[in-house]
């Protein structure tokens, strides 16, 4: 067996591809390794013109070559390879590779390739001994200074790879004068440069400054936990991270402050006033803006390296587009680095910052610092340059879709996918960088330059500017809500103004809006905080705003009547965006306008006719979902006052057998009904809405329960029959489970004979193995599915790259199923029985330390909790039998043990509110473990309660 020239023809060559990549996995690894390397040096020697496949053949060795590199990183059991062998045969092969790139007589290629492969070698080697790795690191360094200094694009594009595949062993051997050696030409030939060489040398170094960040990173953990094991710590140096600390007198930063700046004169150069090669300058600020999230020490270590980025990228902004895309991009791009990088709290300050003045916030500015005031106006040393707000709203009002009568034709969508507002992306990305513009530099200061554009776009009332003023108006709120609330009044009176607007753009635009200050409601402004002077937007324009939005549920474009759905239901939400969040209004701000909302909705999607249902649109059936949340969201909010209008349940009911008749199996999906996701969400959404307008009508004590109880039996007969069945194609499991939860909520022990064929569903989802697979990727992302969007791309050494993914909808289906369990075990109380408890608590504990997903966590913790109260509940009862006793003090230690070991464990400041959770589910089972007692006077967990308390020392 050999790597020849016929195998690799055989591996290029359509239909031998597979037989031939199986032939060479048989052969010994130490065999491929250097026969690729011989025959590379082989094929890249060969003068001749015989025979013109060698380009394509060395491409092929050295991708070969370089995954074996990458999977000679292993330990020994993964390749049969001591690591002393694996050491010698690494050196083997190092010179010849290093000789032939060096070697300019090479087509660049192949050269890119072996590069690739020298690359590879340094993170390999690294990790199989740090010394011979780190000796390796020195002698490329030393061989690539003179390219580097000549600025060879070759040479830079190595050094880019070697810092993105091996940065801690790159800054444990180089360091800031090392560095520097290799860039020590640049200011000298950045003029004279070439586009490619401007943007390699850009690359390679923002690539330094973010090895630099992962190096430390690397070494931060390994001093907080000291570990031996080089893979995890390659594996760890792989993933990015955000920084948001900028280190002034870091390298990257002394870096940054030498070089920088004549890349950026040269970029700004290339780009303005006319830009061409459009690719490169995409290219680079694509550089930038990696550096400014991973590495903002290097673009902002100095007052100078700050202003001259934004200088630069306000230059680029400035291009004038002329309807072409890419350079749009480009400018979109430029604003994007602004935005970054003005969002790090150090940059904030120097920003916010006047002549050396630290203010407490932007609110305490008397004046505009230059930087902030060059931001926010640009006419920058007397040119005419515009700020970044303007350009954002001038990007947000041409990029939009100008077909409006297409757009208005289009179905209205349950999930927008990719492509639905496609055409509007250029707008949308605009839009979300003016909102972080506002956010980044203070509402105090951007607002007012952004009502001046307000006042600029609405004096010429085109469709087009209406739709950006109002969603400037929706990013400027949600950016800086305390200092907005002074434009609340006019901001309301402009959303109803243009809602009656003719233009379904317009329209959709401005409920959207009105929506938005629904969830803003009630903020307060930041300097008057005691003394109630806020703005209630409901309390002062709450009929207003139903009376507006409430006849554009009848509107004809159903993008219009589905958003107006939505905003119905933000109005009936309480909160104000950060706190009381989903809680029921007051009565007082919904009651009064029921009826009349009702009736419009009657008139508009609820008189749908649903038969035949092959007849109805995608975008009909959509509306339809949104107006049956509406009417969930009307009994949720009145409660007991909804029972007038109580006759609406038996329209919910009908929608939940929507396209479905009887069959010997229970239920099944009519001949001519298409059971598309959207039919599946309206029987969701149905039953759903079903069981809340009955849990409002019943009252919050059960007193009205017995209105209920019938079609409550009824809704449970529809999901038994269902679950039995294993139907889950016909209404969503978690909608069904859901409902369930909400009717055992209401009928209490009444529930009790349906609980035998909801309880094996809930645990079947906690108990199911969670899917995490490990596939193959080459870069290209074939491996995975069209829908894929979920998982990462990791090169595991000895593995070569992987794309790891974490099946996400089955961990949302474990808290959903942590929920509906808590529900039932609140609901039935002690007469959920020792069995279902037992059997709950071995299912759900284990989840108590899912490591992929807090939520699951802490809803699994709450859960056990409840089973725990009604275990408690169940001892404490006169007739408890001795299983019910002795489960109560079995579980006990079990759960306190698992809950306090996690909770030690939960050191994740970005998921505060999970470790709150588990810490309130403690808290309840120690609780519970102490006030109740058994029929003879004993606590129900007394015995067990002393020994803990020594195992929680």
């Amino acid at each position: 067996m050999t790597v020849n020239t016929e195998l690799l023809d055989s591996m290029l060559a359509p239909g031998q591809q597979q037989s031939a990549e199986a032939h060479y996995r048989t052969m010994p690894l130490p065999i491929r390794v250097r026969e690729l390397t011989s025959l590379l040096v082989q094929l890249l020697h060969t003068t001749t013109t015989a025979d013109a496949n060698n380009a394509g053949r060395a491409m092929l060795a050295a991708v070969l070559l370089r995954r074996d590199i990458g999977t000679l990183a292993g330990s020994e059991s993964m390749t049969g390879i001591s690591q002393a062998d694996t050491v010698m045969l690494m050196g083997e092969i190092a010179d010849p590779l290093m000789s032939l790139f060096m070697e300019e007589g090479n087509d660049k290629q192949s050269r890119r390739q072996i590069g690739h492969c020298i690359a590879e070698l340094c993170g390999s080697l690294s990790v199989v001994s740090s010394q011979h790795g780190n000796e390796w690191m020195m002698s490329v360094l030393n061989r690539l200074e003179t390219g580097c200094v000549a600025m060879d694009v070759m040479f830079l594009r190595l050094l880019n790879d070697i810092a993105e595949r091996s940065p801690v062993t790159l800054w444990t051997v180089g360091n800031l004068d090392t560095f520097s050696s290799l860039f020590r030409s640049t200011n000298e030939k950045m003029q004279s440069c070439s586009f490619e060489q401007v943007e390699t040398a850009m690359g390679a170094l923002c690539q330094l400054g973010i090895a630099y960040e992962k190096a430390k990173r690397v070494i931060s953990a390994e001093n907080k936990k000291p570990s031996s094991n080089e893979i995890e710590k390659a594996l760890l140096a792989q993933f990015p991270e955000k920084s948001t600390l900028v280190e002034t007198n870091s390298p990257p930063a002394d870096l940054g402050k030498m070089y920088m700046p004549s890349m950026l004169n040269a970029l700004v150069s290339f780009a303005t006033p006319v830009p061409s090669h459009l690719d490169v300058l995409t290219s680079c600020m694509g550089h930038l803006s990696t550096c400014s999230l991973q590495c903002p020490s290097m673009l902002a270590g100095g007052e100078s390296s700050l202003t001259f980025l934004m200088r630069s990228c306000m230059s680029i902004a400035q291009i004038s587009s002329h309807d072409d895309e890419d350079i749009t991009f480009l400018r979109l791009s430029a604003l994007d680095v602004l935005a970054t990088i003005s969002g790090i709290p150090q940059i904030k300050r120097s920003i916010l910052q006047p002549n050396g003045v630290s203010p407490k916030s932007i609110a305490d500015l008397n004046r505009k610092s230059p930087l902030l005031q060059f931001l926010i106006q640009g006419n920058d040393v007397g040119s005419k340059q515009k700020g970044v707000l303007y350009i954002c709203a001038e990007l947000a009002v041409t990029g939009v879709d100008e077909d409006e009568e297409s757009w208005a034709n289009e179905p209205a969508l349950i999930y927008d996918s990719e492509s639905s507002w496609e055409s509007d992306q250029t707008a949308i990305y605009a839009e979300s960088l003016f909102e972080s513009f506002v956010e980044n530099l203070g509402g105090a200061s951007t607002l007012p330059a952004a009502f001046q554009l307000v006042e600029i776009l609405l004096a010429t009332p085109s469709w087009q500017n209406q739709r950006a003023v109002l969603s400037m108006l929706e990013r400027g709120l949600a950016a800086a809500p305390l200092t907005f609330v002074p434009h609340v009044p006019a901001t309301v009176e402009t959303a109803i103004r243009l809602v009656q607007s003719s233009s379904p753009r317009v329209q959709y635009q401005a409920v959207q809006l009105i929506g938005s200050l629904c969830c803003a409601n009630s903020v307060e402004a930041d300097s008057t905080p005691a003394s109630g002077h806020h703005i209630l937007v409901r309390e002062k324009y709450g009929d207003k705003i139903l009376e507006s939005v409430s006849h554009l549920i009848k509107s004809s474009c159903t993008k219009v009547a589905s958003n107006a759905c939505l905003t119905i239901v933000s109005y009936c939400r309480g909160g104000n965006g950060s706190e009381n969040c989903m809680i029921p209004i007051e009565k007082h701000l919904i009651v009064p306008f029921v009826s009349s909302l009702l009736e419009d909705l009657r008139a508009g999607p609820l008189s749908l006719d649903v038969y035949p249902p092959a007849s109805i649109s995608e975008g009909s059936l959509t509306v339809l979902i949104r107006a049956i949340g509406v009417v969930a969201c009307l009994a949720d909010a009145s409660g007991e006052d909804f029972m007038p209008y109580y006759g609406v349940m038996r329209g919910l009911i009908a929608c939940a057998m929507f396209g479905l008749e009887g069959s010997d199996q229970g239920l099944r999906v009519q001949a001519n009904v298409r059971n598309s996701y959207e039919v599946t969400m309206l029987r969701g959404s149905a039953i759903e809405a079903a069981t809340i307008v009955g849990q409002a009508v019943s009252g919050t004590e059960g007193e009205n329960v017995q209105v209920y109880v019938q079609d409550a039996s009824e809704v449970m007969n529809i999901a038994t029959t269902l679950l039995n069945a294993g139907n889950s194609d016909i209404i969503p499991m978690d909608q069904l489970l859901a409902a369930c939860a909400r009717i055992a909520a209401v009928m209490g022990v009444h529930y009790l004979p349906f609980l035998p064929a909801v309880l094996p569903h809930i645990l079947k989802r906690a108990t199911e193995k969670l899917d995490i697979s490990v596939t193959d990727d080459d870069g290209t992302g074939q491996q995975c599915s069209a829908d894929d969007d979920e998982g990462y791309t990791i090169t595991i050494p000895g593995m070569g790259a992987k794309r790891v993914k974490i099946n996400t909808t089955q961990l949302e289906d474990k808290s959903l199923a942590a929920r509906a369990l808590y529900e039932h075990a609140r609901a039935l109380g002690k007469e959920f029985g020792s069995q279902n408890i037992e059997a709950c608590v071995a299912a759900f504990l284990p989840l108590v330390n899912c490591e992929y997903s807090g939520d699951v966590r802490s809803t699994a913790s709450q859960c056990l909790s409840q089973l725990f109260k009604s275990s408690c509940l169940a001892a404490s009862d006169g007739g408890a039998s001795n299983a019910d006793k002795a489960l109560c003090q079995k579980l006990f230690p079990v759960l306190a043990k698992t809950l306090t070991k996690q909770l030690s464990n939960e050191n994740d400041e970005d998921e505060i509110e999970n470790r709150d959770a588990i810490a309130d589910a403690l808290s309840e089972v120690f609780y519970d473990a102490f006030s109740h007692e058994t029929a003879s006077g004993d606590r129900v967990a007394r015995g067990n309660c002393r020994r803990f308390k020594g195992d929680c020392r």
